[in-house]
């Protein structure tokens, strides 16, 4: 088949590279959480890492399907943040906003090249990325809103945990 352009081609590689080092990002921000205490925290974003790779799994399949051999990418480790859920709230937010650039940069490239086939999946990615944002904004509304005592991080945590649960 191999009908998309090889600009199109090579950003589908860097977003599954991202996506698998967003997972890999919340994967050691949920071991930092669950080990310092914070184990709703700690739950949320196992999940948060367990989503990053169902879109690397698309990006994957996508490509496999369009007859492209996807790359498999080396990964480096992620930065450390002591458990520190306000840290780790704020990062996450940052996260985001750039995944959100790269995911509208490949949308906006799928559109320039004409690549239809991959111009769905750009969009569901985009998509996500405003359900991502806002769910990262959250936290930090919710800190700012209630303080970092303490007593506000444990309601926040618990907070998390049923949000992972549910």
């Amino acid at each position: 088949m191999n009908n998309l352009s090889e600009d199109t081609v090579k950003l589908l590689n860097m977003r599954i590279k991202n996506e698998e080092m967003s997972s890999r990002i919340y994967l050691q921000m949920s071991n930092e959480l669950n080990f310092y205490g914070f184990s709703g925290a700690g739950a949320l974003w196992k999940k948060y890492s367990e989503e990053e790779l169902v879109h690397a799994n698309l990006v994957y399949e996508l490509l496999l399907d369009c007859d492209f051999l996807p790359e498999t990418p080396t990964l480096e480790t992620p930065k450390c943040y002591d458990g520190n859920l306000i840290e780790i709230c704020k990062a996450s937010y940052e996260h985001e906003q750039q995944i959100a650039k790269e995911c509208t940069d490949l949308y906006i490239q799928t559109q320039k090249n004409g690549d239809i086939l991959a111009m769905q999946l750009a969009q569901f990615l985009v998509k996500e990325q405003v359900e991502e944002l806002a769910k990262t904004k959250l936290w930090l509304d919710k800190l700012e809103a209630f303080g970092t005592s303490k007593e506000s991080l444990r309601f926040l945590d618990n907070e998390m945990g049923e949000l992972a649960a549910g």
